[in-house]
């Protein structure tokens, strides 16, 4: 039995390999502890509700007015003398990803992570769960997330 394929079926075929190549390479977070804001370490819950209330005040910028936007992803240590890195990676398309660093540890999270705030304490990196990453120009994160309803994730770094 001989099979004909023609060009669309060589070119449909040729496309499902590839996304199911490049899905199958994508970092994926499997590897976590689901708690709630209440289960978090002290210092570690101190420190989201620092930064989700954090906001600045408008500033003028070459006669324009400028209001504060929280950052795209931030990352911070409680150990103080440990800084904090991170770097993205991965393709716009395909498999985009952050490499954090902080005291010689490292991880790899995911763009699909929408509320990028990560927290790290000893060798552990804590982060919000949400299925929503809105912020609002000019306001505090906590202006549209309520931190203490959030799950979160916690995982080992390497």
């Amino acid at each position: 039995m001989e099979i004909k394929l023609n060009k669309f079926d060589v070119l449909f075929i040729s496309s499902l390999f590839c996304l199911t190549l490049m899905l199958s390479c994508s970092v994926k977070n499997d590897d976590y502890k689901e708690i709630t804001y209440q289960e978090l370490p002290s210092d570690v819950r101190k420190k989201f509700k620092e930064v989700y209330g954090y906001k600045e005040p408008p500033k003028i910028i070459n006669g324009k007015r400028v209001t504060y936007m929280p950052p795209f992803v931030e990352c911070y240590n409680v150990d103080q003398n440990c800084t904090c890195r991170i770097k993205s990676k991965g393709g716009i398309i395909r498999d985009p990803y952050f490499v954090i660093t902080s005291c010689k540890k490292t991880a790899k999270m995911s763009w699909a992570i929408l509320q990028r705030v990560f927290i790290i304490k000893n060798d552990s990196i804590y982060y919000p769960w949400s299925n929503d990453g809105v912020t609002t120009s000019g306001e505090a994160r906590s202006f549209d997330v309520l931190i203490d309803t959030l799950k979160f994730r916690v995982e080992k770094m390497r």
